[in-house]
This record gives C-alpha cells, structure tokens and sequence, in this order.
C-alpha cells in the first residue's frame, strides 16, 4: 500500500523520536514491514530530523551559539529544515550582517522551492525595505507552487495592502512644477491664480508665502498669515515644524527671492504627516501579523 508524503513524513519524525513501531502503526495505520522498510532506508532523512529536533530544543534554551553550531556541520548545509532554522536565528539576531546572511540563504537555488524558507525570505525583503521589496514578494507570492501555502497567501494578502497604500500616497502626492515658482518671480501669478491651482493646501500656502515675500509685503502680513495656518494643521507636527521654518525665514527676510528654499518647503513629507503615521500603523501590523505567522 502507497502512503502520502504528509504521513511518511509524521510516521518519520515519530521514529526520530525513537517511538516504538508498533505504536507508530496503531497511531497512523501504516503496516509494520513499511515501517521497519523506511527505519532502513530513510536512515539520512531520520538522522537530519533528530539534528533539526535537538536543535528545536537549544532553541527553547536560548542556547543559540550551539545551535547555529549545528547548521554549519557539513551534512546540514542543504538540509531545508535545519537551514530554515538558521534563517529564524540568523533573523531573532536581528543586525545588518545576520538579515543578509538569513536572506543569502533563502537566495540559494535549492531552496527556491522550499516554501516555509520562501515565506521567510518574504519577511526579510519586508523588513529591509517594504516599499522597494514589494514587487519582489508579490512575485514570490504569486508562484504556481506556492499558490495553496497559507503563510504565503497571507503575507499576499498584506502585500497587496501595502501596495494599494503605497500607490494611494502617490497619486496624492502632486508635484509643484518649479515653474509656478519662477512664474511669482518674474510677478506672474497673482493669489487668485495661486488658489485656483489644483494642488495640495500645503502647497498653496508655500506659494502664497512665496507670493508675499516676492511682492514686497510687509513682514506683519506674511507673519499674520502663517498665524493663522498653524490653526489649521495643530495637530500636524511636522507641518507645524514647516510652518516655523517659515517663520523663521520670513522673519530674517533678505532683499533677494529665495527661490531655492521655497522649493525644498514643497516637499510632501511636510505635509502629509498624517497619512505617513497611518503607513507606519500599517506597517506595525504587518510586522506583527507576519510574526505570528513564521514564528
């Protein structure tokens, strides 16, 4: 009779464990000749599920020098199991050398289709950098062979999360061209024009300021103006430190237009501090779901 995979693979790791056969054949259903056949001639693949179980164990202990000791020994480099687990110490580590070793690891060509050290991989490129790595994951994700994996698909699922937040932020991000600067140089573009702009209030305040300034307008004016903006974005740190950093130009005005400053002031990191708290909530949960998942 003809087992599948998943109970030879239990039936072995019970003879690792030095279970007695006859009790590994009432408990699975498996004959006793197929059980003393495999004892014989799965000798290699029980002697590696004994090292990854010892190593299970150290792992508990935190005893993880001696564990990682394991993973060297010859017969373990291409072990999936063993090597799976030194990518989980390689990771609780957590410095810059051991995440590129951990991730050297998941790269080698035969593991590519070993889906638990596929799913670790996932987690590395995520934590290195979410934004870049993505398209990476998603194309991991997206294999044949891993299609039916539930640790795969749901790292999938908050992949594509992230991806959708990722391109939200983007379209929303509306680059001033410079050209609206040197428009309020050379005088012209007028407030109404300024406001009828179809970008961010951000920028239209940056413009309005730059406006004021270019247009001679006394200091008062420009400061009452920033006044009243901070009403507008209290609750918004970092546009708050923008706003200041205005001030504080304003308030040392020169006789030149400092066309340069008013650029760098046009950056959406200044005023989109709210979304980047919701990616960075986002992103904790996604940490957090992933650990639950591999650990």
């Amino acid at each position: 009779m003809k087992y599948d995979d998943k109970k030879k693979n239990k039936a072995l790791v019970y003879i690792a464990k030095d279970m007695n056969i006859k009790d590994i054949q009432q408990e699975l259903g498996i004959s006793l000749s197929t059980l003393y056949r495999w004892k014989k001639s799965e000798q290699q693949k029980i002697m590696m599920i004994k090292t990854s179980l010892n190593m299970r164990n150290l792992m508990k202990k935190n005893e993880n020098d001696q564990a990682l000791a394991i993973c060297e020994e010859e017969e373990c480099q291409n072990d999936g199991v063993v090597q799976s687990q030194k990518i989980t110490l390689l990771m609780r580590m957590n410095t810059k050398e051991s995440i590129q070793e951990a991730l050297s690891i998941c790269n080698k060509e035969e593991f590519q289709n070993n889906e638990f050290i596929q799913s670790q991989k996932i987690k590395i490129l995520l934590k290195i950098n979410v934004e870049e790595n993505l398209q990476e994951v998603l194309a991991i994700c997206n294999r044949e062979e891993f299609k039916d994996n539930k640790i795969i698909n749901k790292q999938k699922k908050y992949a594509l999360l992230l991806l959708k937040y990722f391109k939200s932020i983007k379209a929303q991000l509306i680059t001033v061209p410079l050209q609206f600067l040197k428009e309020i140089k050379k005088h012209q573009l007028s407030l109404s024009e300024i406001e009828s702009l179809d970008i961010s209030d951000w920028n239209k305040m940056v413009l309005t300021c730059a406006f004021y300034d270019n247009e001679n307008y006394s200091k008062k004016m420009i400061l009452d103006y920033l006044k009243s903006q901070i009403q507008v974005y209290m609750e918004d740190e970092n546009a708050l430190k923008g706003i200041n950093k205005l001030k504080s130009k304003l308030e040392q005005k020169s006789s030149f237009f400092d066309m340069n400053f008013y650029k760098d002031m046009l950056d959406y990191n200044v005023y989109l501090p709210k979304k980047q708290k919701k990616l960075q909530r986002l992103k904790k949960k996604l940490e957090e779901n992933l650990d639950i998942y591999l650990n």
